[in-house]
């Protein structure tokens, strides 16, 4: 299976600069961005992604604009999307099994003196 880098998004800034951030790094490392939406059940619901009228429909309109951002702003970055249904320590568990390693401090952290990252 490919590496990537992988970078969980949702409709916030923060999302979009470590989108930004994360689309910078596949230009040092040559492998695909996989730009990754976590969605949580919905009890009651069988089909999360079940058709166009559903309440999925925002996020995956925001995900899929994000990704055209990132690629006019990058070009030639190799952008993958990807929605997911579960829980979101999870997902981005399994979504690490085939993400490549980087680290990134938060600006917060830095400000603070902390040594420690956060991994993406």
């Amino acid at each position: 299976m490919t590496r990537t880098i992988t970078v969980g998004v949702d409709t916030s800034q923060a999302s979009r600069a470590a989108a930004d951030w994360a689309a910078r790094e596949e230009r040092l490392r040559v492998l695909p961005l996989k730009m990754l939406h976590v969605c949580e059940p919905v009890p009651g619901t069988r089909a999360q992604w079940s058709g166009p009228e559903t309440k999925h429909d925002r996020p995956a309109r925001d995900l899929a604009e994000a990704a055209a951002e990132l690629r006019m702003s990058h070009p030639g970055v190799e952008v993958i999307t990807d929605r997911v249904t579960g829980d979101p320590a999870t997902a981005r568990t399994e979504a690490a099994d085939t993400a490549e390693p980087v680290g990134l401090h938060t600006a917060s952290a830095a400000s603070a003196g902390s040594s420690s990252a956060r991994s993406v």
